[in-house]
């Protein structure tokens, strides 16, 4: 077992349940953990899922678990040593049922594709990119495409953090370089789409890119 203290964390950020201080201490340590970083980009998708759960309309008397949020952060965990989370939809609903929680279907959202514009270089960077928000009803998504050099180092993961207005920030998703290559990253966000100021990709502690909105 781990004996990282913030190996628990991840949850509790991606739905902004910390802490001010403790909010600042846990982006501190991602900039130096990997495996939390990961961990919180794989968990970013559940602000959106959460919007879709709402308890039956015809008899009030009937509310949501209070177990309910550590029954997804445990399902989640687990179903992500295993699958690397493919398939979170699915394991939404078994943690929900489990908890005597109805899921209302909600339309689909718009397959409207996300305008990028290009990023900001930071530094000395090689890395070029394009970013890009959509504003959706649960928050925004995110698409994010960068561009490596032949000889990147292949074993260098980047992170994508977002800022809103008032200066908080998340990490909402993490990846490794394919040299030579343009990788596509889309991640979401539980931050309205025109409340978010800033996206920043990083390499460990670096800033490379940036786009300001």
């Amino acid at each position: 077992m781990s004996d990282d203290p913030f190996r628990t964390w991840d949850g509790p950020y991606v739905l902004g349940a910390l802490s001010k201080d403790d909010r600042a201490d846990f982006e501190e340590h991602l900039r130096e953990c990997t495996a939390c970083r990961e961990a919180v980009g794989e968990l970013a998708g559940i602000p959106g899922l959460l919007t879709r759960a709402r308890p039956p309309l015809d008899d009030p008397a009937d509310e949501p678990a209070p177990d309910l949020l550590p029954a997804l952060l445990s399902v989640a965990r687990r179903d992500r040593r295993r699958r690397r989370l493919v398939g979170a939809s699915g394991w939404l609903a078994a943690a929900a049922c489990a908890a005597g929680l109805a899921l209302v279907t909600l339309p689909p959202e718009p397959a409207d594709a996300v305008v990028l514009s290009p990023m900001q270089q930071v530094g000395d960077t090689t890395v070029a990119g394009e970013a890009g928000v959509q504003a959706v009803r649960w928050g925004a998504r995110i698409e994010v495409r960068c561009r490596y050099a032949e000889d990147e180092d292949s074993d260098e993961s980047y992170a994508l953090r977002v800022f809103d207005r008032s200066g908080g920030s998340q990490i909402v998703g993490t990846w490794k370089v394919v040299p030579g290559r343009t990788t596509t990253m889309d991640a979401s966000t539980a931050i309205a789409g025109d409340d978010i100021g800033k996206l920043e990709v990083l390499s460990g502690e670096d800033v490379v890119l940036r786009l300001p909105r």
